[in-house]
Formats: structure tokens, C-alpha cells, sequence
């Protein structure tokens, strides 16, 4: 299998919300470092991954070059260490497609979930009393990063990161609900369209949301939870990548939560228009072309691919 030189820029959503003015603080590098070892689970025997200021060496310049993101800076880094990187989506695009927004069409959220861009829907939004706790987030977020809680009656910190999100395009809303379980589906979408998806893997997450493992659904829990549905929504959210001109590696987040009426399936919570933590447990067993990238199968029945593949 060809060498593939790959920038794996965890922090990406900070350069898609802001591309001229995004920095990376110390304490956020400080916490992604430790999930780097986990992506580099992405690579493949002979890739390699670039580190800043450092140039391929002989053997591999000129060789592919691949992004966790395929971000501007990304494929800066890509070139400046001498790799070719590989066709990507416009910045334009990614954004589009890493916008809490584009998966409201799509039945992201819980009920009653919607995006925010005014003062006058905000408050109508925090006078549902039939929601005494909110979730807010802002439009790009990784790693439990850009979360608030807020109830009906603001703080002064409440309102000063609402203002602040409002002012910057806006914010998702949903209401809080206690996550019992969380899953992902992942998948990837080739330049003319077509796309594959693998198993779906059931997520451990801290008390911040924020991903700490991965592991494959069992047969047990794909029937409890009717993880097929997370599957479907895998299916609806490729097809609106592919018609929006996004291209490339995706995961979809869901969870499951009890309520009054018992156990709750969400089966699209978040989209990730690039590849993510438990991509490569996912995607495993899904056959690669010579670069390492997936190749593009007949859709298989969803129960099929919700079986454990034997080893």
C-alpha cells in the first residue's frame, strides 16, 4: 500500500469558525495531545505524520497528502513538507458541512432542538416552561468544547456567552436530557457521489460529552437500542453531504436517553464532515483502495452491517 503523509489538526473547527483570526490554547493543545496517539490509528504501516517545520524525507516527497481535516493550514503544512494532498472540498464547503446547522433539516437533535440567531428567539426559547434546562452550543465544536447549560434565568456569564454567540452567527439549542448511551456511524463520501458505511461503535464519553473510547455495537445492544435507525440516519446525512459537494471521511454521533416514556433513541445528535476518533474501529473492516482510502461497495442491508464481523 502506498505511503500517505497525513497532518492530523485535531483543533480543526477553530479554523473553520474563524479561518483569518483561529489560535489553539495552550490548555486545549494540552488536551487534544492526549488523542493523538488514538488518530494516529488512521494511518497506515507506511504513512507517516508530519510534524511542524519538518520536511518528508527523500523517500516520500511528492507522496499523498491527507488531513483529519483537510483544513487551509492543513494543506499548507501538506505542501510546505513537500507531500502532494490529496482533492479536498472547498473551505466553503467544509464549513457548510461542520455547521451545527446543516443537520437540523436532516432531524439532528432532540425534540424541540433548533439554531438561535436573534435575542427575540432566545427568549422565546427560554420561556418554554416545559424546559427547565437547556443545551446550548455553538455552531463548531469538538471535544465537549463550546457547551453551556443554562436554565430559564440567566447569569451574567449565561448572557455574556449567549451575546457573544448570537453575535457570531448564532447558536444550537436543544433540551437537556441525561445520555444513557452514545453511539456513532461513520462513513465516507467519494468526489462523484457515491459513498459506504461501516459499523456502528458505541462511544464511552466523560461528564464534559467529550469522547474517550470506542468500541463495536454488540448484537446485544444493536437490539435494544435499534441501532439500525443510527444507520439510516448515516444513509440521509451522506446523501446530503454529496448533493451539498462535500467529499471525504464522516461520522454521525447519536445517543439514547430515558424519559418518561422509557428508553429514547436520538439517532442524529452531531455530524462530523471529517474524520473523527472511532473512525478507524468503524471503517475497519471496510475494503481499502491502494492509498488507504475506502472502497465504494453496493449498499448492503442496514441489519447486515450492524453484525459484529467475525475476526
Amino acid at each position: 500500500m502506498a505511503a500517505v503523509a497525513w497532518v492530523l489538526n485535531l483543533a480543526a473547527e477553530l479554523e473553520l469558525e474563524r479561518p483569518s483570526a483561529w489560535h489553539v490554547g495552550a490548555r486545549v493543545q494540552q488536551h487534544l495531545d492526549r488523542f493523538v496517539p488514538v488518530a494516529a490509528q488512521l494511518l497506515g504501516p507506511e504513512d507517516l505524520m508530519i510534524t511542524p517545520h519538518q520536511p518528508l524525507p527523500e523517500r516520500l516527497l511528492g507522496a499523498p497528502g491527507r488531513a483529519f481535516c483537510p483544513t487551509p493550514s492543513a494543506l499548507r503544512a501538506l505542501r510546505a513538507a513537500g507531500a502532494t494532498p490529496e482533492a479536498a472540498p472547498s473551505l466553503e464547503i467544509l464549513q457548510a458541512a461542520n455547521h451545527r446547522r446543516f443537520g437540523l433539516p436532516l432531524g439532528a437533535g432532540v425534540r424541540g432542538a433548533r439554531y438561535i440567531v436573534d435575542e427575540a428567539e432566545l427568549r422565546s426559547t427560554l420561556e418554554e416552561h416545559s424546559v427547565p434546562l437547556w443545551l446550548f452550543k455553538k455552531p463548531f465544536g469538538f471535544s465537549g468544547k463550546g457547551q453551556r447549560r443554562i436554565r430559564q434565568q440567566l447569569s451574567p456569564d449565561d448572557q455574556r456567552w449567549l451575546t457573544a454567540a448570537l453575535a457570531h452567527g448564532g447558536v444550537w439549542a436543544e433540551p437537556w436530557v441525561t445520555i444513557e448511551r452514545e453511539f456513532a456511524a461513520h462513513g465516507y463520501v467519494n468526489e462523484t457521489g457515491q459513498w459506504s458505511i461501516g459499523h456502528v461503535c458505541v462511544q464511552q464519553v466523560d461528564a464534559y460529552r467529550s469522547w474517550q473510547r470506542s468500541t463495536l455495537a454488540t448484537p446485544a445492544e444493536v437490539a435494544q437500542f435499534g441501532l439500525n435507525r443510527v444507520l439510516g440516519a448515516a444513509e440521509r446525512v451522506a446523501s446530503a453531504l454529496a448533493a451539498h459537494g462535500y467529499f471525504g471521511p464522516f461520522g454521525v454521533d447519536a445517543f439514547a436517553w430515558r424519559d418518561t416514556n422509557g428508553l429514547t433513541l436520538n439517532a442524529l445528535s452531531e455530524i462530523n464532515a471529517r474524520y473523527s476518533m472511532g473512525w478507524a474501529l468503524g471503517m475497519a473492516h471496510v475494503p481499502r483502495g491502494p492509498t488507504g482510502l475506502p472502497l465504494l461497495t453496493p449498499h448492503q442491508d442496514l441489519d447486515t452491517r450492524l453484525l459484529i464481523p467475525r475476526r
